[in-house]
């Protein structure tokens, strides 16, 4: 059974069109060329986390065709506003919203097009240093490694602690780390776009982990140079993590699986507009090992990524395990 599904998931990524974008990019543009008909919408993004009382970043929309005006419902929380000419959503994100979906609407001369757009608007973390260091006092409600600061660390280890829905906001930088991070609670850690925000395992270490239930959303960020004995990037142990905008690369592998990636032990998730490459393994699915779990994979790309086992890009194992496949290669 795991051979033939190994099997069949290799076909479905190999039978998925290109989508214009550089292998190396988190997949920011991707508007389908061919999509049918004269009107196409998409924002590069299914879901976007924000922070309560920040301005957000804008989120811009990739239109193939002709739109003359955009719409969206519900009507967008009180601070945030899409401008009717570009559908451009931006302003400030409100201090009592939560999550909601939206749907933004394009209208053309012929016909309209729609998208589905989910925004979670939480208390934010703002991450100050570039060092690893762990939390002085975790659940006391304040990120500080003792020496003053916020580090990428301190900031999900009191977010586990104190069990809210928070989002870590990460700047520019490159954040070296010496041991794995876990995510343990509801925590979204976001960057600020890919190629500027690295968090990066140095070839000693995997980078993160969502374990024993935690719920990730890891966006606009790239995960590199991780090693471990499966999921160097990350590894989802009974638990869920989602991706959007994210590059996978250059993580090495030297156990069961899943240079790259690995959801195991019935985890949850979704990998969207991103990129996973030059990952390599010596079990099965250099890019993505999933065992026994469930993965959305959309508009995505797999590129060059190896295995001495199964599956260089993507590997199944067990009865339980599913796949689905969208608008990826």
């Amino acid at each position: 059974m795991a051979q033939r599904l190994v099997a069949l998931a290799l076909l479905l990524v190999a039978g998925c069109g290109r989508l214009g974008f550089d292998p190396l990019d988190s997949p920011d543009d991707l508007v389908d060329p061919d999509a049918e008909g004269p009107l196409a919408i998409d924002y590069g993004r299914r879901w976007a986390v924000l922070a309560r009382g920040g301005e957000i970043r804008a989120l811009e929309p990739r239109v193939v065709g002709e739109a003359a005006d955009f719409t969206v419902t519900p009507a967008l929380p009180d601070g945030l506003a899409i401008d009717p000419t570009t559908g451009i959503i931006a302003g400030i994100a409100p201090e009592l919203a939560s999550s909601s979906t939206y749907t933004i609407t394009a209208g053309g001369s012929l016909r309209s097009a729609s998208f589905e757009l989910v925004l979670d608007i939480r208390t934010a973390v703002e991450v100050d240093s570039t060092t690893d260091t762990a939390d002085l006092n975790p659940g006391d409600g304040i990120c500080d490694s003792g020496l003053g600061d916020c580090t990428l660390r301190a900031a999900v280890e009191e977010a586990n602690a104190t069990g809210e829905p928070v989002v870590v906001t990460v700047p520019p930088g490159t954040y070296p780390l010496a041991s794995q991070i876990q995510i343990r609670a509801e925590v979204a850690v976001v960057g600020a776009g890919t190629r500027q925000t690295v968090l990066d395992g140095q070839l000693m270490t995997r980078v993160l982990k969502s374990i024993d239930g935690g719920v990730a959303h890891i966006s606009d960020l790239d995960i590199r140079r991780g090693a471990g004995t499966g999921g160097s990037a990350l590894e989802v142990f009974n638990a869920v993590a989602h991706l959007s905008n994210v590059v996978v690369a250059q993580n090495i592998q030297g156990g069961d699986g899943g240079a790259g990636l690995k959801y195991t032990s019935n985890a949850v998730g979704t990998i969207e507009y991103s990129t996973i490459a030059d990952n390599v393994g010596d079990g099965g699915g250099g890019g993505l090992n999933v065992n026994g779990s469930t993965v959305d994979i959309y508009r995505t790309r797999f590129v060059n990524n190896s295995a001495a086992g199964r599956g260089g890009g993507l590997s199944l194992f067990g009865d339980t395990a599913l796949v689905t496949i969208d608008s990826s290669s």
